[in-house]
């Protein structure tokens, strides 16, 4: 028997075979090639988000931050600490407050200081932003003046407080802060003028019917000065009411206004007297109260 001939592919089988698989190979490759492309966009859009805000971040003027207003409180703190007989240590204790320049006593000259000074409390009262890296910062400060006593220079006399108003400027490289030029004296701020808010005009409830709540509020007002929670219960439906823990003692209603509120309820506006027991002084307080009468007696929806 001859040998049997191995099976071979057509000429031109083998050629399309081999055009096939070029043809897969070049679709596989587009296809990662895409969904590479995509996961890459995708991953990127949310990388703009936070580099814009570093940069709204960045454009922050930092001499205007509640950093920069803390440091000017500190600064005007250690201003206003000397001792006449160590004023050299004063200048040191400045000298990280101050920017290369300006003077080392920050404008207090100590020639005729006769008392020492220490500061009691100091409170921002205004912010003026002044240029990119810079700012105004107004502070409310108040120390004392110790003084020896001319009959004893062993005892030392207190006075004050003393109030005093200063500008101080600050400059910032975005990390830290320094005063750019000596602090100055201001005067006190006007108070605003803001008008009184009219109440607009309302339907005032019947007064005739003004003596069961007439009758009602003293009796609230006691159990809610002095009184428990339990007991408060009895005046509400779903609201929870906290008394005032007994300090506050009712004394009597000084007046209220009663007013037509959504639905059925009461819109009540009262003054309540009440006893300090610590300092047996009288304190007015105001409140807005919703009331709804319910199974013969008035629930309330709302105190404060």
């Amino acid at each position: 028997m001859g040998k049997k001939k191995k099976a071979t592919l057509p000429k031109k089988s083998r050629g399309n075979l081999i055009a096939k698989i070029i043809v897969y190979m070049i679709i596989i490759f587009c296809l990662i090639g895409s969904v590479r492309s995509f996961t890459a966009s995708g991953s990127s859009i949310p990388e703009t988000e936070p580099k814009q805000e570093m940069k709204n971040k960045e454009d922050e003027n930092a001499a205007i931050s509640i950093g920069a207003q803390t440091f000017a409180q500190n600064f005007v703190e250690e201003y206003l600490e000397w001792n006449t007989e160590a004023l050299q240590k004063r200048n040191e204790d400045l000298e990280q407050y101050l920017r290369s320049g300006v003077a080392e006593d920050a404008g207090l000259r100590y020639s005729g200081l006769k008392s020492h000074s220490t500061p009691h409390k100091t409170e921002v009262i205004n912010v003026e932003e002044t240029g990119d890296n810079t700012s105004i910062i107004t502070i409310h400060a108040t120390h004392y003046l110790i003084t020896k006593k001319d009959d004893d220079k062993k005892k030392t006399e207190k006075k004050g407080p003393y109030s005093k108003y200063l500008k101080v400027p600050i400059i910032t490289d975005g990390k830290g802060y320094l005063v750019n030029d000596i602090p100055t004296f201001t005067s006190k701020p006007k108070k605003p003028e803001i008008k009184e808010e009219k109440e607009e005009d309302r339907t005032t409830y019947k007064k005739a019917d003004r003596s069961s709540i007439e009758k009602y509020l003293p009796t609230f007002f006691k159990v809610y000065s002095t009184g428990t929670t339990e007991e408060l219960e009895f005046y509400t439906d779903d609201l929870t009411l906290n008394p005032l823990g007994g300090d506050l003692v009712f004394k009597e209603v000084e007046n209220f206004n009663v007013y037509d509120g959504k639905g059925d309820s009461l819109d009540i506006k009262v003054n309540v007297i009440f006893t300090d027991k610590k300092t047996e002084g009288t304190i007015l307080q105001k409140y807005n109260m919703n009331i709804l009468e319910k199974d013969g007696r008035w629930i309330i929806q709302k105190l404060n």
